[in-house]
């Protein structure tokens, strides 16, 4: 199932979307060139929450958020806690990261 069209998005999010899409297409050598609308709909609000992620690291954190909703839980704490900590950001951001679960 892929992301539907861009009618579906307003453009800014169309934008995230389309800017994730081409690095998946990249980094996975063409064999991930779509999304779902519901994993679309996490990678907008990750871009949106911290868009200085890395495009094609959106897409399994995405992925974690819905796994977690279709085991029927609303509890994001640790991917959450993740996002606020943004590893990705410095060495410092990471070892906060692994010190906040001490």
């Amino acid at each position: 199932m892929g992301y539907g069209n861009l009618s579906d998005y307003e453009g800014e999010d169309a934008k995230l979307i389309l800017e994730v899409i081409s690095e998946l297409v990249i980094q996975s050598k063409g064999k991930v060139c779509s999304l779902t609308k519901a994993n679309a709909e996490w990678i907008v609000k990750i871009r949106k929450a911290v868009p200085d992620m890395k495009l094609y690291s959106t897409w399994p954190i995405a992925r974690l958020y819905l796994l977690q909703e279709s085991r029927g839980s609303k509890d994001f704490q640790a991917l959450d806690n993740y996002l606020s900590f943004a590893p990705w950001r410095s060495q410092y951001h990471h070892l906060l990261l692994l010190q906040s679960y001490k």
